[in-house]
């Protein structure tokens, strides 16, 4: 009897010891299988990377250290992988193919890291020739790499199938001599004993194999698992928990999960309830804030179940857990998106059609088309005004092809027909293969702007009251003059107009009476000249008219300055009604000819002044010329 027992007693401990040694072997081959695809995945992306680091700019630069942090990452993944065949070394005994297989890895990785390291030493300079070529070399290595790393996978799935399946038929073997041994027991001494072991033995080989795959998914999963016991201690966490959190399985044992993880601006309520669930051994869910071994925050969805007895003990709880930071993160985006395009900024979203596919309210209220209108529409069709020629246009796509991003001046038509001044901000949207997607524009209505701006340039080069030039564009446009006579070879003329008796009628009858007079004055001048004169107001009673594109010859210019200057003469001289009086007035015009030489704006406008006073000391309402022995004065007397 107590044979029997002792032989049972063995046998459970061997195949105790057997599952135990499987356990760790397909635990092993697990993790070599997973690290050989994992280097496969970071060669693929070693290469993505290369090409879009051999280029300019943020993204570049990201790319750069995407492509370093994959590398280091290759490396570390690289030397574990080569410990764990090492350790099972009984491998490469038992296949020369993956001998092979190994050797022909090696030898392709380790060119692929050269080629990727020499990228990286090369882009320190910028980008230049040299990184291109490697670049294009570290592509040519990948396909090798990929497709060894892809063997060296298939490979160590054929040995470990073949490994399984020769353990299986040793057990079987070993199982049938058991069986064998047990019924000789059986039949001789202890055949209720034997039965009752081989039960056991059945139920803890059933047990074993269950833990043993509960272990290998659990290892395997993106999901953090912890397994703490009845006094909220940690007893066992997945290489997924320390991934996630940064915490090693040494540092994180024996630590209660809340102390080690959860943050201090964790949701109170969240805390409130996680705390009660474990007081009252109830499982739950939630989403709360955690942080990281390093300090950061770590959003994680949690779905906490205690662990029972068969008795209903509580024996603790397990936890399963992913990373949700980078969700949480992209909804906080979204949200702050969705804000931002509800701005006061007219947006509008397109395919790569120009086809609009959204649009914003401050979008209706600038054009006045709703959103149901707008969506469909082609922008150019629907906004165009009609004031842009087609190489307008061309220009801009042309830069947006070329840059992405263009941006300027845009005058479209609202849906009431009224065309207004924009600033248009478009960007294009490509994705990952450089095609373009959507297009992305961002407009104001600037029509207020502009007004101002008009505003300003009229107050700072036009009269208020006569809104004629001032005598600020009166001297631009009378060196303009001066150069084009000069280069045209032909006359010009400058007009000095001084109102007689202004300043008596200002005094008896008030300002705004003068005013109106002035007003009336500027009129009449302004109809009394040519398109191409120029009328200006120096100041109080004094006007300027400057006379372009006279004859080159000296009598006919002063000839067609003299009339025009007897047809300002007789408009004035025309009653003028203020008020409830008419009034009679008078000028003295100064006249002075001129065809560049020279001259200055100041020198031209004194000697018209002074001829202008020669008027005056004549009697008034008369006109004058400048007086002097060359070819840019004469002394005219009409009439």
């Amino acid at each position: 009897m107590y044979a029997v027992l002792l032989l049972a007693s063995a046998q459970a401990v061997f195949y105790a010891w057997q599952a135990e040694k499987a356990q760790r072997v397909r635990a092993a081959d697990a993790e070599m299988a997973e690290l050989a695809g994992a280097q496969r995945m970071l060669s693929q992306r070693i290469g993505r990377l290369a090409v879009l680091s051999d280029a300019e700019g943020v993204a570049a630069e990201s790319a750069g250290e995407q492509l370093r942090a994959s590398l280091d990452r290759a490396a570390v993944q690289g030397q574990r992988l080569d410990w764990l065949l090492a350790q099972a070394g009984g491998f490469q005994s038992e296949s020369q193919d993956l001998v092979r297989t190994l050797a022909t890895w090696s030898t392709t990785r380790q060119r692929l890291w050269s080629r990727a390291e020499a990228l990286l030493e090369s882009r320190l300079n910028g980008p230049t020739a040299g990184t291109r070529l490697l670049a294009a070399q570290v592509e040519i290595e990948v396909d090798p790499a990929l497709e060894a790393a892809q063997d060296l996978v298939d490979e160590l799935e054929r040995l470990a199938r073949r490994r399984y399946s020769t353990a299986a038929d040793a057990a079987k073997l070993w199982a049938t001599c058991s069986v064998l041994m047990f019924l000789i027991l059986t039949l001789s001494v202890a055949e209720p004993t034997a039965r009752m072991v081989k039960r056991q033995y059945l139920r803890l080989t059933a047990q074993a194999h269950e833990l043993q795959r509960l272990a290998l998914v659990a290892e395997l999963t993106n999901n953090a698992v912890l397994i703490s016991d009845a006094e909220r201690r940690i007893v066992w966490v997945n290489r997924a928990f320390s991934d996630i959190t940064g915490y090693g399985a040494d540092e994180a044992l024996g630590r209660e999960p809340g102390l080690l993880l959860l943050h201090e601006d964790a949701d109170p309520s969240i805390r409130a309830k996680l705390s009660l669930a474990i007081e009252n051994g109830h499982g739950m869910r939630a989403q709360f804030l955690n942080r990281r071994k390093d300090g950061s925050e770590l959003w994680l969805d949690l779905d906490m179940q205690p662990l029972r007895g068969d008795n209903g003990t509580l024996n603790g709880f397990v936890g399963v857990a992913s990373d949700v930071t980078a969700r949480r993160q992209a909804q906080a985006e979204l949200r702050v998106a969705a804000i931002a395009f509800e701005s006061l900024e007219a947006m509008v979203i397109t395919d790569a059609k120009q086809v609009i596919l959204k649009v914003n309210q401050a979008f209706t209220q600038i054009t006045g088309y709703t959103a149901s209108e707008a969506v469909g529409q082609v922008t150019g069709r629907l906004l165009s005004s009609g004031r842009h020629p087609p190489a307008f246009y061309a220009a801009m796509w042309q830069v947006l092809s070329e840059s992405q991003h263009w941006q300027g001046e845009v005058w479209n038509r609202r849906r009431n027909g009224e065309i207004y001044p924009e600033w248009l901000s478009i960007t294009a949207v490509a994705d990952e293969a450089g095609r373009i997607q959507n297009y992305v524009a961002v407009f104001s209505d600037i029509t207020l702007k502009k007004q101002a701006e008009k505003a300003i340039h009229s107050l700072a080069f036009y009269d208020p009251l006569t809104d004629l030039p001032n005598r600020r564009l009166l001297r631009d446009r009378l060196g303009q003059v001066l150069i084009a006579s000069e280069r045209h070879h032909t006359l010009a003329a400058v007009l000095f107009i001084d109102l007689d008796r202004f300043k008596a009628l200002n005094d008896s009858r008030g300002h705004d009476v003068g005013d109106q007079l002035l007003i009336e004055v500027a009129r009449r001048l302004r109809a009394s000249v040519r398109a191409k004169d120029t009328v200006a107001r120096q100041g109080g009673d004094e006007f300027v008219v400057i006379l372009a594109d006279l004859s080159s010859c000296l009598d006919q210019a002063m000839s067609q300055a003299a009339a025009i200057a007897e047809k300002i003469r007789s408009a004035v001289n025309e009653p003028v009604q203020l008020g409830n009086f008419a009034y009679v007035g008078s000028p003295s015009i100064g006249v002075c000819l001129f065809s560049g030489g020279g001259t200055s704006v100041d020198e031209l406008l004194k000697r018209a002044d002074i001829a202008m006073y020669q008027a005056k000391n004549s009697g008034r309402n008369a006109v004058r010329f400048f007086e002097q022995p060359s070819t840019v004065g004469v002394a005219v007397h009409p009439g």
